[in-house]
């Protein structure tokens, strides 16, 4: 049985789904919640998810070209190797909580307001990502880029392991925690001594 023979769902629920390397091409999906699913290397193109939630779900090197992602949210998930610039950037509202994303690619996009919250993030880019009014807290940034990027007002309490250089970022008004801020000091090319 085909899950997703229909191209329109509403206010469903789909439960430990494996549709891997599937091709779910223009299909709509409004107010559903997918627990437990596999969608790794899975096909997106075209799709859109509005008021949507992902509750523990694979997405290991998921195609999402020209994919609507409104009112998304991903809770423990896995996210490999995504390319998120090849969303649909004209509306973008996502958020991330207790998720590991790594290898993904942010680049350019407005993502203002979004949440990455209690996240493993690694080796991911945000070359020139607008993410003011963003939440890492509590997320680790392990490799991961923020170059030319609006960190302006993000909240940073109590994550780790994050490269972010004051002289080629935007970070007025963004929150740190101790020790980890020290960080922020060494592209000053200066010493400090405890």
């Amino acid at each position: 049985m085909n899950t997703f023979g229909q191209n329109t769902f509403e206010d469903q629920s789909f439960v430990n789904l494996i549709l891997t390397e599937e091709k779910l091409i223009s299909k709509s999906f409004y107010n559903c919640t997918f627990n437990n699913c596999d969608f790794s290397k899975s096909n997106f193109t075209d799709s859109l998810f509005s008021e949507c939630i992902f509750n523990s779900c694979n997405f290991s090197l998921t195609k999402f070209t020209q994919t609507k992602l409104q009112d998304v949210t991903f809770t423990e998930c896995k996210l490999l190797g995504i390319n998120f610039t090849e969303i649909n950037d004209f509306i973008i509202e996502l958020g991330f909580q207790k998720s590991m994303i790594t290898d993904c690619v942010f680049s350019k996009l407005n993502l203002n307001d979004t949440n990455f919250i209690n996240c493993k993030i690694e080796n991911c880019d945000f070359f020139q990502t607008n993410l003011s009014n963003s939440d890492f807290t509590n997320s680790n940034l392990n490799g991961s880029l923020f170059e030319n990027t609006n960190l302006s007002k993000v909240t940073f309490t109590n994550a780790v392991s994050y490269q972010i250089n004051p002289l080629s970022n935007k970070i007025k008004g963004a929150k740190f925690s101790l020790p980890e801020a020290i960080s922020l000091l060494e592209y000053f090319e200066i010493e400090i001594e405890t």
